[in-house]
C-alpha cells in the first residue's frame, strides 16, 4: 500500500508542476530580424532555434533547428 501511495504522491507532484507551466506567463526574446505579425495565419514558425536549460548552459539541446507547425 506504502508503494501506491508514494506513486500517488509523484503523479499529483507532477501534474501540479505542469498546471504550474500552462499558467505560467512568459516572454519570448525577439533577436535582430524578429518581426510581430498584424495578420493571424495560425501558424507557428521558428528557424534556427538554439536552446541551453539555464543550469547546464555548456550543453546544447537545440541547436539551429527550425519548426515549422501550421494550422490544420
Amino acid at each position: 500500500m506504502a508503494s501506491h501511495l508514494i506513486t500517488v504522491s509523484k503523479v499529483q507532484g507532477a501534474s501540479y508542476k505542469v498546471a504550474e507551466l500552462i499558467i505560467k506567463k512568459t516572454t519570448l526574446e525577439v533577436k535582430e530580424g524578429g518581426f510581430k505579425s498584424e495578420t493571424h495565419e495560425g501558424r507557428i514558425l521558428m528557424e534556427n532555434v538554439n536552446f541551453s536549460y539555464p543550469t547546464k548552459k555548456d550543453v546544447t539541446v537545440l541547436n539551429k533547428v527550425n519548426i515549422d507547425v501550421k494550422s490544420n
